[in-house]
Formats: structure tokens, C-alpha cells, sequence
């Protein structure tokens, strides 16, 4: 009999990452005909709406009540599960009662160094934050069934923190994938050109260290900033016109701008909360769409894997890559990246192994 699942998140504002993720994820459970249940639960005035967005009572303005109406919703919509996956809540006294009173067997799903990214945003409200997830987030894991994480750097990460050593496995974030697409060629537009994408860019994006770089580079180029810049870096990037800061745009806007990149651009500072390695969405979304991408930090794909490739923020090395990729047919990315990027595939290896795990 097939194991029943449900994934579940809480979110108090929106995000729309997380979103588009969850919706992936049950598109693909549709697809591959498994029962699977991909949630995310808000307060009710959340500005939002979508498949997957299960709305309480409690507005966000009362953080406690909504947080209390969740885990409430949570024991009733597991109650005729297997498993329930549950994406982990900086310092969360909650999550830990109900991880020690479930009635099955509920594994953590973590996206980060949890922290390691609590410090660094420098205020007082997040150093009270970091001492609660210091004195409950490694309990909570050692009363998970196990852990699942976006890459091997954070199954170790939490392994080490907690002394849990159950069950560790790697669920990459993935995207949905829509075959038989015509996809343009690299060579339909002016080269070099590239697009930085972000909801909003934190410090661990590195846009500071990339204009930085250009300063010394005489090369003509354009570098798509899509997404909210802080002032710091919008008065950085305004010295120099090679940087076109386009703000929040509508999806069609962003993938439209995308599409008349060459390659796309990764984050280039997770070094300052202390992380190596990252699978972010735009990564997923640049390859979807046959963009090859340039990033500071590794991800899941092969070293020899010739679409996306680690190195510096050094704006010569991107040139040198956007004028390369003139030669590369956008088909072929996709074809290339599909067994690492695919939501169904990636979901449909994570149910294999759970319920191998939970058949023992």
C-alpha cells in the first residue's frame, strides 16, 4: 500500500519561492499518482491565493494565536497520514510539542543553515532568535524520524548540531518542466548579457561584490538586476550603466527580460552565512528555460556538467561565458539539466526512499 504524505509549511508572510515550490511538488505527486498532500498554511489576511495555501482564521498580526491555529490544523490534516514532512521553524517551542506527541513518524525538511542565516540579519530580535533555535532546534531534530535537506552540506550541518544521525536524505528544490517548448537561440541576441534575479537581494547574493568587479573591467556588457535592491547597492550599481536595475517586474516581464540573456546569474556570498553550497529556484528556473547559469557557490550538478559553472564574481569570467554560451542551443540545456532540475523526478526519488525507510 502505498504511503500517505503530507508537506507541510508555515508562513507567515508571502513568499513566493516556497509557493511556487509547493505547487511543483503537488503537480508532480499528480502526475506521478502518488498520495501526496504539498501545504502551506497562512494566517487570513494573507494577499495571496493559490493550490496550496491553506488560509486559518487568525490574522498575521497575531503571531502566536496563527502560529497556535496551525499546529492545531496540523494534527487534523495528518490524522489519516503515514508520514508528514514538516519544513522546520527557527526556535519553535510548538514544533517541538508536536514532534514529541505525534502519532507517526514526521521527518524535518530544512533549506538552510538555520544559524548561521538568523545572525545574519544584526538586530536584537534576531540574536533572541538565534538563542531559541540554539536551545530547541537540535532537540527538535533528535525527535524527527530523520531529516531531508536541499543539499549534502545541510544534512551534515544538522546531523553535527543534533547528534541525529536517523535517516539523512537530499531533496534538491526542483521545477516543473514543460516539454516540447521552442526555445530561442543565445545567438537571436546581443551578447554579453546576463540576468541577477531575486525576490530581494540580501547580503548573500553578493550584487555588492559583482559591481565592485565591473569597476575594474573596460568590457562592454548588461547585467539584468530583476528584484527589490537595497539602497546601499541601488547607489552602487547607479555608477555604472552597464547595470540596469529593473525592480520587481511582473513573471512575464522577468522571464521575457531572461530570455534575452545568454546566462543567468547565482549568488555569490553565501560565505557570509556560512554556506558553500545552495540549489536556489532561479538556478532551476534560469536552466528550465535553457538559460546556462554562472554562480559563486556549488549546487547538485556534476562537475563536468558544462551548464552551470562555479567560479568568482569576476565580470570578465561571465563576459568570457555569456559569449560562449552563443554557441549553445537552449534545447540542449534543458535536455541536460532535466534528470538534476525536474520536480517529478526529484519527488518521485524522495518517495522511493521513504517508503523504503518507513516499510523497514
Amino acid at each position: 500500500m502505498a504511503i500517505r504524505v503530507l508537506h507541510a509549511t508555515y508562513q507567515r508572510y508571502y513568499v513566493p519561492g516556497i509557493v511556487r515550490q509547493l505547487e511543483y511538488e503537488q503537480r508532480a505527486a499528480q502526475k506521478l499518482q502518488i498520495p501526496w498532500r504539498s501545504c502551506l498554511f497562512m494566517p487570513s489576511d494573507a494577499h495571496c491565493d493559490s493550490e496550496v495555501i491553506v488560509k486559518g482564521n487568525i490574522s498575521a498580526r497575531d503571531r502566536a494565536g496563527s502560529k497556535s491555529e496551525y499546529y492545531k490544523w496540523l494534527r487534523d490534516a495528518s490524522g489519516d497520514c503515514d508520514l508528514v514532512l514538516l519544513r522546520h521553524s527557527f526556535g519553535d517551542f510548538r514544533e517541538l510539542q508536536f514532534l514529541r506527541t505525534a502519532d507517526h513518524a514526521v521527518f524535518l525538511t530544512h533549506h538552510t543553515l538555520e544559524e548561521h542565516e538568523i545572525l545574519s540579519v544584526r538586530t536584537l530580535k534576531a540574536r533572541l532568535k538565534w538563542i531559541a533555535e540554539v536551545a530547541i532546534g537540535p532537540i527538535c531534530i533528535r525527535h524527527a524520524a530523520g531529516i531531508i535537506a536541499a543539499t549534502n552540506e545541510i544534512a551534515s550541518y544538522e546531523k553535527a548540531r543534533s547528534g541525529n544521525h536517523k535517516h539523512a536524505l537530499i531533496y534538491p528544490n526542483g521545477i516543473e518542466i514543460v516539454s516540447g517548448r521552442q526555445l530561442l537561440d543565445n545567438k537571436n541576441f546581443p551578447a554579453p548579457s546576463f540576468a541577477f534575479v531575486a525576490s530581494h537581494f540580501a547580503p548573500w547574493h553578493g550584487l555588492d561584490r559583482l559591481v565592485k568587479s565591473a569597476q575594474s573591467c573596460k568590457e562592454e556588457f548588461a547585467c539584468h538586476v530583476i528584484g527589490e535592491v537595497p539602497a546601499i547597492y541601488h547607489d552602487l550599481s547607479l555608477s555604472d550603466r552597464r547595470f540596469v536595475l529593473h525592480g520587481l517586474l511582473p513573471k512575464p516581464d522577468v522571464s521575457r527580460t531572461v530570455s534575452q540573456c545568454q546566462i543567468g546569474l547565482g549568488s555569490f556570498a553565501l560565505d557570509r552565512i556560512k554556506m558553500s553550497e545552495a540549489c536556489t529556484l532561479k538556478t532551476r528556473e534560469y536552466l528550465a528555460n535553457g538559460i546556462p547559469v554562472y554562480s559563486g557557490h556549488v549546487d547538485i550538478f556534476p562537475r563536468e556538467f558544462p551548464y552551470y559553472r562555479v567560479g568568482a564574481p569576476d565580470v570578465r569570467h561571465i563576459v568570457e561565458m555569456s559569449r560562449e554560451a552563443m554557441k549553445w542551443r537552449r534545447n540542449d540545456v534543458v535536455n541536460a539539466a532535466m534528470p538534476y532540475i525536474d520536480k517529478s523526478i526529484l519527488l518521485g526519488n524522495l518517495y522511493r526512499n521513504l517508503t523504503q525507510i518507513l516499510e523497514k
